[in-house]
């Protein structure tokens, strides 16, 4: 799965779930949300991808 999406940045996504999971109650949510709007699309178009078996 994550070579046939190589523009998903995978490892980066695995740290935010690590820092998420672990700082939860010390999450700047400011500095989050040029994540969520520029870089979420791209992951939820190639979990969408997998999940139709495409």
């Amino acid at each position: 799965m994550l070579a046939r999406h190589p523009t998903v940045d995978w490892r980066g996504w695995a740290g935010l779930r690590d820092i998420v999971s672990h700082q939860y109650f010390s999450l700047e949510l400011p500095r989050l949300q040029p994540t969520i709007r520029d870089d979420l699309p791209a992951l939820l178009a190639a979990v969408r991808s997998e999940l139709d078996g495409s």
